[in-house]
């Protein structure tokens, strides 16, 4: 990056004289727009800015009267003159100018007068700088929310191979960090966006133009409900197309989404529905036939159960080139696992039933404290993967349509990465739903109703939370007891002896099997029930594999939630399962209970011995 310390000290030079005068928002908006002012007029020839000749930069450096008005007239002009500056003066660097006194606006102008802003990379390493530290500046805005991490953008757009396309789009472009990484290895690309929040997007055209990029168009609204890159009422298309799209974007519209007149949703919308397929399907209707896209997704929108039907329509339609999965807290605020999905409509003819799945999420650095990235060595060894067809054991494998759909179209690397092979590595494998009754959730039941069925003269039933497994064990002396809300609950959430049960919420996994001697207990619907068949296997046989390294990835592959992550009872059923005779499996397990009531003993009575020593030690320091 072009040292940029000139720029940086001036800036923070004005931020210290602003301190308690003004907002730090607008403080810090203030200085990015007089720097752009400066910058226009010291690219003027170059770039071929219209600047009326009284509203030069010279102008406003010696205007003595009322410059706070005189900024804002000449701000208006610019923006008259230059179709491309429109809007990122008076609706949004200087939309508060009002709240900045005449003396503050001098000392900005005075100090940005010293810069030389003719070099595009040292405004462009600027405005980068500006991004990631607006932040730390009074939160300009939720920067999270609108900023990709480098690794992010600069894997996008090397996957789409952006130096051999005319035209890129990214439907939810921020503040346009990603497009501007494409623009640094394409400077000739013809760059589109639409963005939603009114500052990323005065931001976004901003970023471009101080990198001195001026070939883009971008559009300020809602992409779903209102798509704006249209001409004669058709939806543009583009060569290539990236997006990180935003997460947990639960107000997608659906009724705009149903009756859509654009026709992107062919492959289905319902209200259920994730809307990060929502996205990924414009995204799908705006990429031209020849065209490629890479989209970053959460984790949990690959296997969940309803979106099957969307992604079936995708999948045999054959234009999904790769499923990638990356490494965790890439982002800031945010631990939640991504991948990124390439869709390819030219797909070489001798992959269009083959999708290629890459697993990097084990392969990353630390950035600092709070995230990851990838050294450039695992990037471009994930790029050399993508590009080349590698396969490499552990890392990357084709894996035929027919497969997947095998699986239920689920698309997460884990599925064909490590538990097809944990599932060949077993012995006498079976799937869990082949030595099982039934499988089923607790019942759905909030706190108030929780409360009111207590109070109940006919509280006869105990209540079994996940809270209420401590240890592998249920604790019974933590649990509530409470009255039915209908007889239906006894014969579909009434626990029985042998049953096995299992967190359904959450990223810690938690089993336990429910012994003889259970008083009447309901499952409540933060765990699954697994009701075995005894004469196929042995619930504590089925316990201790599921706490195993083992069945903690087989149960993690068929996790969804973006944010929480879910076990879903149907998915369970597929996890294969080790078999052993039934006889064997007793005898694991009665080794597998001495053993664990053993070590309950030596941990109570080392509890007891801590315990009597303290009260010794407080006794002999007098406090009895």
């Amino acid at each position: 990056m072009v040292d940029v310390n000139p720029i940086t000290e001036v800036t923070y030079k004005i931020s210290d004289y602003m301190q308690g005068r003004v907002r730090p928002e607008e403080a810090n908006r203030l200085i990015l727009g007089v720097l752009t002012i400066k910058w226009i007029n010291d690219t003027k020839e170059r770039l071929g800015w219209h600047i009326v000749d009284c509203y030069s930069w010279n102008d406003i450096r010696v205007h003595n009267d009322r410059v706070k008005d005189f900024l804002m007239y000449a701000a208006r002009s610019l923006e008259e003159e230059n179709y491309l500056l429109k809007g990122i003066f008076t609706d949004y660097l200087f939309k508060r100018l009002q709240d900045v006194d005449d003396a503050g606006i001098w000392m900005v102008i005075n100090n940005i007068d010293r810069l030389d802003l003719k070099d595009y990379q040292v405004a462009g390493s600027f405005v980068e700088w500006y991004i990631r530290q607006s932040n730390t500046w009074g939160n300009i805005m939720a920067e999270s929310q609108f900023t990709s991490p480098d690794i992010i953008s600069q894997l996008l757009v090397e996957l789409i191979n952006v130096k051999s396309k005319h035209s890129l789009c990214d439907i939810c472009s921020g503040v346009g960090g990603t497009i501007v990484e494409a623009v640094k290895l394409n400077p000739l690309l013809m760059v589109y966006g639409q963005e939603m929040n009114k500052d990323a997007f005065y931001l976004s055209k901003i970023n471009l133009l101080l990198h001195d990029h001026c070939n883009f168009r971008m559009e300020l609204g809602d992409v779903i409900k209102a798509p704006a890159l249209i001409e004669n009422g058709m939806l543009l298309n583009f060569d290539a197309v990236v997006s990180d799209l935003p997460f947990n974007a639960i107000k997608w519209g659906y009724e705009v989404a149903a009756a859509d007149k654009y026709g992107r949703f062919k492959y289905g919308v319902t209200p259920s529905m994730s809307s990060e397929w929502l996205f990924i399907q414009h995204i799908i209707a705006i990429t031209k036939e020849t065209g490629i896209a890479a989209v970053v997704t959460t984790r949990g929108s690959l296997v969940k159960t309803t979106d099957e039907k969307i992604r079936a329509g995708i999948v045999e339609d054959g234009i999904i080139e790769a499923v990638i999965d990356l490494p965790h807290k890439l982002y800031e605020g945010t631990s939640i696992p991504v991948s990124i999905i390439v869709f390819n409509k030219n797909k070489p003819s001798e992959c269009r039933n083959k999708v290629l799945m890459i697993d990097a999420s084990n392969e990353f650095i630390a950035n600092n404290r709070r995230t990851n990235t990838l050294s450039d060595e695992q990037k471009r060894k994930l790029l050399s993967v993508f590009r080349n067809g590698e396969e490499i054991e552990k890392y990357s494998t084709f894996v035929d349509v027919a497969e997947i759909r095998k699986n239920g179209y689920k698309l997460g690397t884990i599925n064909y990465l490590k538990i097809n092979t944990l599932a060949v590595g077993m012995k006498n494998a079976v799937k869990l739903k082949d030595v099982t009754k039934s499988i089923f959730r607790g019942v759905q039941i909030n706190s108030n109703e929780i409360d009111e069925l207590q109070k109940a003269p006919d509280a006869d039933y105990y209540l079994l939370n996940v809270g209420d497994i401590q240890a592998g064990q249920i604790n019974i002396s933590s649990m509530v007891k409470i009255a039915l809300k209908s007889q239906r609950w006894a014969s579909l959430y009434l626990l029985e002896p042998g049953d096995v049960v299992i967190s359904a919420r959450g990223s810690s996994i938690k089993t336990a099997v429910v012994d003889d001697g259970m008083p009447p207990t309901i499952v409540a619907g933060n765990l699954v029930c697994i009701r075995v068949n005894s004469e196929k296997i042995n619930p504590y046989y089925l316990k201790m594999f599921l706490d195993s390294p083992v069945g903690h990835t087989l149960l993690e592959g068929v996790q969804t939630g973006s944010v929480i992550k879910v076990l879903n009872p149907k998915n369970i059923e597929e996890i294969p399962v080790p078999l052993k005779d039934i006889r064997t499996q007793k005898e694991l397990a009665n080794v597998y209970v001495n053993a664990k009531q053993r070590y309950m003993d030596i941990v109570s009575n080392a509890e007891k011995n801590f315990k009597s020593t303290i009260a010794e030690i407080y006794r002999e320091m007098g406090m009895d």
